[in-house]
């Protein structure tokens, strides 16, 4: 780009959407959806149990271990906005 042109300021963002009524379940639930696709925490912990069980490596322990770290800060996102969008 030459020099004559003014910068641009963009933004980026994930987006999801629910229906009423509104709770910070419903929205964290949109959230892992669209992180991770339907299903995905259920395989995920089936995949746990069967490492734990010594059918599968234990590096389906760890995968599981970093998901549900990252749902946790998630929820804790989630829960935060929501109420501050309760308390206006």
């Amino acid at each position: 780009m030459g020099d004559d042109m003014a910068p641009v300021i963009s933004y980026s963002y994930n987006e999801v959407r629910i229906w009423a009524t509104l709770t910070a379940n419903k929205i964290l639930e949109a959230c892992i959806d669209a992180l991770w696709g339907s299903g995905v925490e259920q395989k995920m912990l089936n995949d746990y149990n069967a490492a734990k069980l010594g059918i599968l490596d234990s590096s389906y322990i760890e995968s599981y271990k970093v998901f549900l770290n990252d749902r946790k800060s998630l929820k804790e996102r989630v829960d935060g906005d929501f109420l501050d969008w309760e308390n206006g």
